[in-house]
Parts: C-alpha cells; structure tokens; sequence
C-alpha cells in the first residue's frame, strides 16, 4: 500500500476543511434548534473538504496503473463526486428526502453495473446489493449527529478494514480506497473532534457512507474478506440505527424525520466526547479483535459477527430503556 499517499491524502483532507471553514464560517452555519444537541451557530459543510482530498488522492493514485484499476476507481469516485454536491446543496437549500433517495439508487445502480462484484448476479442479488449501499449511506447520515462520533468511526473502519484486506489478499485497488477514505476522515476529525469547529454535514456523510458501505460490497463480492467482517465494523451504527428505526416504526412516528433517539443521541446530553472516545475504545479493544478472529478463521466468523451485533444491540436497548429521552419525554 502506498503509505505516503495516504498520509498525503489525510493531510489535504485537514487542510482543505480548515480552509472550509476559514471561508465558511460566517456563511453556512448549522444554527441549533430544539432537536440539536450542539449549543452554538457552528460551520457545516466541511465534508467537502473531505471528499475533494478522497477524490484527488483516489486519480492520483490510480495515474499509471492498469485500466481495470483506473477504471474501478472512476466508477466509485464519479458518484463519489456527485453526492457529495447533491449533499452541498442539501446544506445549503435543502433537497426531498425522494430526491435524495432516487439520487443515491441511481449511483448505487451504476457501482454495480461497473464493478459488480459477481459474474452472473440474479436480479435477488442486485436489488440487495443495492438496498445495502442506499440503506447504509442513509444510516450514517443518521449517526452523524455529534462532534465526531462519525469521523472517528469511518476513520476507525476504513484504516482497519485496509488492513485486513491488505493482509487477506483483496484487490489492492480497494484496499488503497479503503485507507484514503479513513485517512481523510481522520484528516476531517482535527475539526470536528469535540468540541467540533466544523460539521460534516450531507456534503460529507452522504459521499462518505456510500464509499464506505460500495467498498464493503465490493471486497466481501471478491471473498477476500467476508461480510461477516464488515458486520462487526459497523456493528455499533447498524445497531443504533435499525433498533431506533424500529422503535419509530412501532410507534408509527415518521422514519425521516430529524429527532433525537438514537441511543448515542441520549448520551451525548451528558457531553460529545465521552461518547466518541467511548465508541473509539470499544472499535479498538472489542472490534478490531473480532474482525480479526473473523478474518483469520472463517469458521468462527458467524459466531463473532453474533457476538459484535449482540452486544452492540444490547448496550443501545439499556441506554435506550434508562436514559431519558433528549427531547423531555421519558423513555
């Protein structure tokens, strides 16, 4: 893997977002409101800082290699790219939720046209195939609601899951993908580490989740690494998502309607950063280690993706049952 490239690509990451928010900060602020959890007018839209050193990093590193590399690598940065336009101008005016979710079937459509990973896939195989990458990239617009707790954990995911599909044998064009969007989200993280000066916004997290959920596909597609590892990743943003989302659907209260019921969400009332650096020490210490037994024994892969889900799912329904609601109702 080319190191230097990817620190080079960190590096841009953070330069750019602070020249963001150097022109921006007077100009797109996210202004708290009653289902906030920050308290003052703060800059958003950073994440295009972001996705502008993923995508100059990603030609750079695919200028002299063989044209199925190049061409794997403009097939996701194209709709990379318009993503994270479509998520600037929801920052800016606003887009409909149809729109957004038509914008991102469309690219996702196109991904697997280009890169499927599959020879013969079955129409089953797409529309999964496609419901993951829209599912996914929606679900981590969710969990980007407090200074960075969806930085750290993309840069968490993208630099782990680098390294073990480097040291599973996956196609190198991933594994450099995999690292250059972990490195700029970490590059993005010297901004919105809490207290956050910056936000991701839609400019980030809709371009960022949708790389992140396509690569994930795409390596688990070759058999390098299953997707029992790239479960346990995700583990703590699959399982707040789908059980708040279930909880809504119970209750029959609007899925795409902002609030504040995520269990992270409930937390973070009591401060931003304990829950982040929370997060970050269970990816290292819990995760990580999990992943890696999945990888390197593919017979207790089912068992340690049950047991990251089960403990993530778990640690959300206790802090859902015993934290108070944020926005005053009891739990």
């Amino acid at each position: 893997m080319n190191w230097s490239l990817v620190f080079a690509a960190g590096s841009s990451a953070a330069l750019l977002c602070g020249l963001w928010w150097r022109v921006m900060h007077a100009r797109l602020l996210d202004v708290p409101g009653e289902r906030s959890l920050h308290t003052r007018p703060t800059p958003t839209g950073g994440g295009a800082g972001l996705t502008a050193a993923l995508v100059a990093a990603a030609w750079l590193a695919s200028q002299g290699t063989a044209a199925s590399a190049t061409t794997a690598t403009v097939s996701l940065m194209l709709p990379v790219g318009l993503l994270c336009l479509a998520g600037l101008l929801d920052d800016l005016r606003g887009l409909g939720i149809w729109t957004r979710l038509l914008l991102q079937a469309l690219c996702a459509v196109w991904v697997l046209a280009m890169l499927s990973p599959w020879p013969h896939p079955g129409a089953a195989t797409l529309l999964l195939a496609a419901l993951w990458i829209v599912g996914f990239t929606n679900a981590f617009n969710f969990m980007d609601g407090i200074d960075g707790l969806a930085a750290s954990h993309a840069a968490f995911v993208g630099l782990a899951g680098a390294l073990l599909l480097e040291h599973a044998g996956g196609h190198p064009e991933l594994v450099l993908l995999l690292a250059l969007a972990g490195a700029c989200a970490a590059g993005f993280l010297v901004w919105n580490w809490p207290p956050a000066r910056l936000f991701m916004g839609d400019a980030g997290s809709l371009p960022l989740g949708f790389l992140l959920a396509a690569l994930a596909l795409l390596a688990a597609g070759e058999g390098a690494l299953s997707a029992w590892c790239w479960l346990i990743l995700w583990s703590p943003f699959l399982c707040d998502t789908g059980i708040t989302l279930l909880m809504r659907a119970a209750a029959r209260k609007p899925l795409f309607q902002a609030h504040r019921e995520h269990a992270y969400q409930r937390l973070a009332v009591r401060g931003h950063r304990p829950v982040t650096l929370g997060l970050l020490i269970v990816d290292v210490v819990w995760l990580l280690p999990l992943a890696w037994l999945a990888a390197q024994h593919p017979a207790l892969a089912p068992a340690a993706a049950v047991a990251a889900l089960l403990s993530c799912a778990v640690a959300v329904g206790l802090v859902t049952w015993r934290q108070a609601d944020p926005e005053g109702a009891p739990s």
